[in-house]
């Protein structure tokens, strides 16, 4: 249950992580909305058990800690939810989410926050008819026997909307878009999780067209750049807000939501890429090793291929997948970073550096990217180079501590401990109970001399 505390680190990576999202999409002249929503006990907090009373909902604690960044507008709609109850539901009974009702109060929230932000048109309550049907609900399915309740599904008489594209990724994960002819030209982008099932249906027709990604934690900039929205809206459940998935990943937009799993060889695409995501990298291996490289291999599907063969170090394999999906000119930073760490395990050592580079120049908002090209540069022995990479990288995306981390070896590599310990702080700072960086700081401590350790 999200009733649970914040750690300060938590919501100090939250904030630069929100800084950072705010202040890119501000240098695209995008505005950016967060929309929490509160889960059933932040709404219901008189059905609590006394032994979590007091009750101190963990969004409003986050939407204080987060006022005041630039170009962010943050919406926590429980006053209202709760001001709702006691005709429709805002909630439903026997599931964890907001009621089509409840979702709707919460749109009216965001509407309030977009005004003179974006042109978009509002639904109004009178706009919307709700028709009562049975539903089992996320907990509902769980009993025995299954406990069905009424619920109101909205029927919209005037303002139409219709699908354009749905994909399907991997992990529940899909993009829709819609178009919707009688609203405003205006596009929104929205990264989504479940609870955005039951608002969808009014955000797609208050813009002319609107772009649905998820369930996701991350904000993809790339998907930014490539839809080029006129407002960018995260809606994220309260309980998430403890998770410390970061945006700074090697799978961008297209490689999670735009490649092809619906073909034969796009549904063994899904399944290889399921196995890595649980670690099965072998099971993998097993999936794409009748693949042919040839003209029908599609790129994307070879960019996968080309991860999968690093995971079970088969770099001679891996070359020949990521030289297909090179040549047919997909050079996303995901496929120039797969590309460094082939030609790395060949030994290639310039031509690792070289794709590592161009991967951080494709996409220079995300870490993953400069970490991998300060990492070459250290296992090449190029110390200083690598500090260089990671100033300029942690200073610009300080919400990946990795980077820190990193800093702190390359800078311990070359002798410098001060800067070593204050990068490494940095690191903690953030993660605290990180392995990696409590190894390094048991490293250092015994490494060093007393007097050292009072630097």
């Amino acid at each position: 249950m999200s009733g649970r505390p914040f750690r300060p680190e938590d919501l100090r990576l939250w904030r630069l992580r929100l800084e950072r999202r705010a202040t890119a999409l501000r240098k695209r002249g995008i505005p950016y909305v967060f929309l929490i929503a509160p889960d059933a006990h932040s709404i219901y907090p008189e059905d609590l058990p006394p032994s979590v009373a007091p009750f101190q909902p963990p969004g409003q604690i986050f939407f204080d800690a987060m006022q005041g960044i630039d170009n962010l507008t943050i919406v926590y709609p429980r006053r209202e939810l709760m001001a709702a109850k006691g005709g429709l539901d805002p909630y439903k009974k026997n599931d964890t989410h907001w009621s089509s009702y409840g979702s709707f109060i919460a749109y009216r929230e965001v509407c309030a926050a977009m005004r003179g932000l974006v042109d978009f048109h509002q639904i109004e309550f009178r706009d919307v008819e709700y028709r009562l049907t049975r539903d089992y609900g996320d907990l509902g399915a769980l009993t025995s026997p299954e406990q069905p309740e009424q619920i109101g599904i909205p029927n919209f008489a005037r303002q139409a909307a219709s699908m354009q594209i749905f994909n399907q990724g991997p992990w529940r994960n899909n993009i829709q878009t819609y178009y919707s002819p009688g609203a405003p030209l205006s596009k929104a982008l929205i990264f989504r999780d479940s609870f955005m099932t039951e608002q969808a249906a009014y955000f797609i027709r208050s813009f002319s067209d609107t772009m649905l990604v998820g369930s996701t934690i991350r904000l993809y900039l790339d998907a930014v750049d490539l839809y080029r929205p006129d407002i960018v809206i995260n809606e994220m459940a309260e309980r998430l807000l403890f998770s410390r998935e970061t945006d700074h990943q090697i799978d961008g937009f297209a490689e999670t939501y735009q490649t092809d799993y619906r073909s034969p060889r796009g549904r063994d695409a899904l399944a290889a890429m399921l196995h890595l995501g649980r670690g099965e990298a072998s099971l993998a291996l097993q999936i794409i090793t009748s693949w042919p490289v040839d003209t029908h291999l599609d790129p994307d599907h070879a960019f996968l291929a080309a991860r999968v063969c690093v995971a079970n170090k088969e770099w001679q394999r891996g070359l020949a997948f990521v030289s297909h999906a090179l040549a047919a000119d997909r050079r996303s930073g995901a496929l120039l970073c797969v590309a460094a760490q082939v030609h790395l395990g060949l030994g290639h050592l310039d031509e690792s550096s070289r794709l590592a580079a161009a991967a951080s120049i494709r996409s220079p908002d995300n870490a993953h990217f400069h970490a991998m090209e300060a990492y070459i540069q250290i296992f090449m022995g190029r110390h200083v180079e690598a500090r260089a990479i990671l100033v300029r990288a942690s200073r610009a995306l300080a919400d990946d501590p990795h980077l820190s981390y990193l800093l702190s070896i390359a800078a311990l590599a070359s002798g410098d401990r001060v800067a070593a310990r204050a990068a490494l702080d940095d690191a903690l700072n953030l993660d605290p109970g990180n392995p990696e960086f409590l190894q390094h700081d048991g490293v250092m401590k015994r490494s060093s001399g007393p007097e050292s350790d009072r630097l």
